[in-house]
């Protein structure tokens, strides 16, 4: 009997489990988001963050997350217990923890702060609750201030995740990142393309055509372009020599038109790729060379 009743006692299932405050960080192997990426020279860029696996690390549920900022890439684990988004970090402790370090307190109320180092971080202080439309629905948010050599804000909104984010070194923020679409227990949010496309021509196209890229050899940026002569659902990837799937860079709807996009390779190595449209019963494949 007082061997379970200690057990009892050493589980996070001692305490209530905080649903509310978990979901501003819901953790799901194959959740992702996509965020535009701003500088301060104004220049833009996409990039995807995704959860793409989870383990069991002393007894304890991790979820491995990359392309987040700074802080959060890593294995990430939330405590029902005492509301905290947890970091592991191998001979680290903080707040009464072994082995993990607070991302932030998501229960904390505004202006309360811990102090927990991590990545060069030590103060977190929630800064703000409120509401925003998101993906056409108002959801709670709240946001917290980071200090330490690097200087950042992040705003979590509850359901999603991680909808906003800058930083700089010193402050004002350097750096903006700014949720545009994610896909969540498989149900698809916004707009979680890498690539922007473009209407090029307001002249409707007697057919279907996907044009050779240009350049073309290319490094690390090309020009892709196609046409479309009814309201058609596009899905365009890039596939490597094997044919295994590189980048999805289109999959919506487009009114009949000519459009074109940009594909950057600047993370895929020299070599043969292709390129296949499918619009309805149409689908076609070209070849184009990376050259670096």
């Amino acid at each position: 009997m007082f061997v379970i009743w200690f057990l009892f006692l050493c589980t996070d299932y001692s305490f209530s489990a905080d649903t509310v405050s978990a979901k501003y960080f819901p953790l799901v192997v194959g959740n992702s988001y996509t965020y535009l990426q701003t500088n301060m020279f104004f220049q833009q860029s996409r990039s995807k963050a995704l959860i793409t696996k989870d383990t069991l690390i002393n007894g304890k549920k991790y979820f491995y997350c990359i392309g987040f900022p700074d802080f959060l890439p890593g294995w990430i684990r939330y405590d029902s217990a005492r509301s905290n988004l947890l970091k592991y970090t191998a001979g680290s402790s903080c707040s009464n923890y072994n082995n993990e370090s607070i991302v932030d307190s998501l229960a904390m109320s505004i202006n309360n702060s811990i102090n927990c180092s991590i990545n060069s971080i030590n103060l977190r202080r929630c800064t703000g609750i409120g509401n925003q439309v998101i993906f056409g629905e108002t959801r709670s948010t709240k946001s917290f201030l980071h200090d330490g050599l690097i200087y950042s804000n992040i705003t979590y909104s509850s359901g999603i995740g991680m909808t906003g984010y800058c930083s700089g070194e010193p402050p004002p923020c350097e750096t903006y990142w700014t949720l545009q679409g994610c896909v969540l227990n498989g149900v698809v949010y916004g707009d979680t393309l890498l690539t922007s496309v473009q209407s090029i021509n307001t002249i409707v196209p007697d057919k279907f055509y996907l044009a050779q890229n240009y350049p073309n050899p290319f490094n690390p940026e090309t020009n892709i372009s196609f046409s479309i002569p009814e309201k058609s659902f596009v899905i365009l990837r890039v596939y490597d020599v094997m044919g295994k799937e590189i980048e999805e860079l289109v999959n919506q709807n487009f009114s009949a038109g000519s459009y074109q996009l940009k594909w950057n390779a600047g993370n895929s190595p020299s070599g043969i790729y292709y390129y296949k449209i499918t619009a309805g019963d149409f689908s076609a494949t070209r070849k184009m060379i990376l050259v670096k």
